[in-house]
């Protein structure tokens, strides 16, 4: 099984991504909200890291704290208000974020992004086999 951290401090978006990567059976997952992200993050290798861009500390430090410490992982980004100035489409390339997840979350959309991320993975694993 892959390590998942999904980072949010919305409970409702944390909660459904958390149930729709249970069901592909590949992560074993775990949660932060964005103080202990930093920490976890030091901790662990995770393969995969869902970020809300909503989050309440700084978003794009933490994209920068992952991309440093796990080159590899693949980044999902719950995009909130494009208004904002949170991480958008421009960190897609200096962060290598593998896509990004529109609020509120649309659960079909989500479960077709998370297929494909799955099949990726699966073919990179098998490719380093």
């Amino acid at each position: 099984m892959m390590q998942c951290l999904i980072v949010s401090g919305d409970r409702e978006a944390r909660d459904l991504v958390k149930v729709g990567l249970e069901q592909t059976g590949v992560f074993e997952i775990e949660t932060a909200e964005d103080g202990w992200a930093f920490e976890m993050v030091k901790a662990k290798p995770f393969r995969l890291v869902v970020v809300d861009t909503a989050l309440g500390g700084d978003g794009v430090e933490l994209l920068r704290s992952v991309r440093a410490a796990m080159p590899n992982a693949e980044l999902l980004l719950i995009a909130r208000d494009k208004g904002d100035g949170r991480p958008q489409a421009k960190d897609k390339q200096e962060f290598g974020v593998y896509a990004f997840l529109p609020f509120p979350i649309d659960a079909t959309e989500f479960f077709k992004t998370i297929a494909r991320l799955v099949d990726r993975l699966n073919a990179g694993a098998a490719a380093a086999a």
